[in-house]
């Protein structure tokens, strides 16, 4: 249900994904360390390296058993697939004292080294640091930026009332399956209630567990194919279903005879998290349904925040301007007022969009 992959993928995938640069000297020490030539061996058969060769060949060997492979099953023996690397590295780096006789020899090895050293240096930076920037600050931060901002609304709306009694907020999250850390990141402090009183949160997820995987269509995938149509079937019975929530007193609705089973219907929550991409929807028979008119209009809640998740898109455009900047060297940076990151660069313009997380409110 997860997916399957050939027992040969941490071969050709895995061991490359979390060796990243220094594949090239892990290869090369291993084939080194298995032959005959390499002269620790020649000590002895056995030898530190090929003590690690054998630790990674078996760890990988095991997983590659299982049929569902991911790479943090492998993620283990990347310390190991280090030190093996650094030997090979090492020797990158290293004078080699049987070329190096005399005084001018030496130099010129030194000279090969510091530029092997620069190069090295270099390029280790580049193939990792920029990745590590875009991953920490840019993709994928709204699910922990959605509930930094739902614990804070929290906290400002616990300080501004003097009541004793616990509070209970429901935060109910529209989106695909494993899309945030839910309750890991919704700690809410119990001094930050004045006069005691506890602070509950209640979180709803989309149900995607291997039990509707099998049975039937699972609540995540119903939302996909359809979020405005889902979003009325969970808090209102049905798309032509005028009845309110069960948490809105309405006698006249409960008297009519195509009324739904309240039961099966989601309570109204307090904060609701969704994909701007999810708010408008088109089907596959060219129809149009705003899930936002939905949520503002009949649900009574308000947009409180927007948070950048992952790239979407990136275009690049030409543009025509002879004027006197442009014809320089000409560099600019602007967000847009459509939330999309444009980058000028004398007659170039690169365009990226991003995907966003919405935040709604009932509670002010």
């Amino acid at each position: 249900m997860y997916g399957t992959h050939p027992p040969y993928w941490y071969i050709i995938a895995g061991l490359p994904a979390i060796s990243g640069v220094i594949l090239p000297f892990f290869i090369y020490e291993v084939i080194q360390t298995i032959s005959i030539k390499d002269t620790q061996r020649q000590k002895g058969w056995w030898s530190p390296q090929l003590s690690l060769v054998t630790i990674i060949v078996s760890y990988i060997s095991f997983h590659s058993i299982s049929s569902h492979k991911e790479f943090r099953f492998i993620l283990p023996i990347l310390p190991l697939v280090c030190i093996l690397s650094s030997c090979a590295i090492d020797r990158f780096l290293t004078i080699n004292p049987k070329t190096s006789t005399t005084s001018q020899s030496i130099k010129r090895q030194q000279k090969r080294v510091r530029r092997r050293f620069v190069l090295l240096g270099t390029l280790i930076f580049i193939l990792n640091y920029p990745h590590l920037l875009f991953l920490a600050i840019i993709h994928q931060r709204a699910p922990i930026e959605v509930n930094k901002a739902i614990t804070n609304h929290i906290i400002k709306l616990n300080m501004m009332t003097n009541q004793s009694e616990d509070k209970q907020y429901k935060i109910h999250y529209l989106m695909g399956c494993h899309s945030t850390p839910l309750y890991s990141h919704l700690h809410i402090p119990m001094n930050y209630n004045n006069n005691g009183g506890k602070t509950v949160v209640d979180t709803w997820t989309l149900d995607c567990s291997p039990h509707c995987r099998i049975n039937s269509t699972c609540e995540s995938d119903d939302f996909i194919s359809n979020p405005h149509r889902f979003i009325m079937n969970a808090y209102y019975g049905g798309e032509d279903n005028h009845c309110e929530n069960k948490d809105i007193e309405d006698l006249t609705c409960q008297a009519e005879s195509n009324e739904p089973d309240h039961s099966t219907l989601r309570p109204m929550p307090n904060f609701l998290a969704i994909y701007d991409n999810e708010l408008y929807f088109n089907d596959n028979d060219d129809n149009d349904y705003n899930a936002k008119d939905v949520i503002e209009g009949r649900m009574g809640m308000y947009q409180i925040g927007k948070f950048r998740h992952s790239i979407k898109s990136v275009s690049i455009q030409r543009i025509r301007d002879d004027s006197p900047r442009r014809k320089l060297l000409y560099f600019d940076v602007h967000w847009s007022n459509d939330g999309i990151l444009r980058v000028g660069f004398n007659t170039f313009v690169i365009s990226i969009a991003f995907d966003h997380m919405v935040l709604f409110s009932s509670v002010q």
